[in-house]
């Protein structure tokens, strides 16, 4: 599936509650519909296919995360990533398209780079990430989202 930059979504709200991670309210313009994430700042955003790409930091640069969502057109979360370590700074910089499936991206460190691939079909995946790359589920997954660094 071919990725394109996009200027779909706008932030509605995003707010943080005392030690509470962030959340933010994204509308889409194309559904005229809202979804809510966690994050605090709406990065980059793609459509690839019919779906949508988001990236999303804290807004905490000091001990910063990085929440990448592939959601459905009907704003329906297919797969998430979570890139962090605790007491890391993070800034997500230089995000680049590679071939049809790819994006290259900073975060840590400038020479940190980080390579996000988007499946055309779900693998299953068996326990298939490692630190700081984090998924919610932990166990047998079918993911469409596969990051590595290199």
């Amino acid at each position: 599936m071919k990725i394109s930059e996009t200027k779909t979504f706008e932030v509605l709200k995003a707010e943080s509650t005392g030690n509470d991670t962030p959340k933010i309210r994204l509308n889409n313009s194309t559904v005229n519909d809202s979804v809510q994430l966690i994050g605090g700042v709406l990065e980059a955003q793609y459509t690839v296919g019919d779906n949508y790409l988001l990236f999303i930091t804290e807004g905490n640069p000091l001990e910063e995360a990085l929440y990448i969502y592939l959601i459905d057109n009907q704003l329906r979360i297919k797969d998430t990533l979570e890139l962090s370590a605790e007491y890391a700074s993070g800034i997500f910089k230089t995000p680049l398209i590679i071939g049809l499936d790819s994006i290259k991206f900073s975060f840590f460190e400038k020479d940190d780079n980080w390579l996000l691939s988007v499946s055309d079909n779900p693998k299953i995946s068996f326990f298939n990430f490692k630190y700081p790359v984090k998924r919610k589920k932990t166990f047998l997954n079918r993911t469409w989202l596969q990051l590595k660094k290199f």
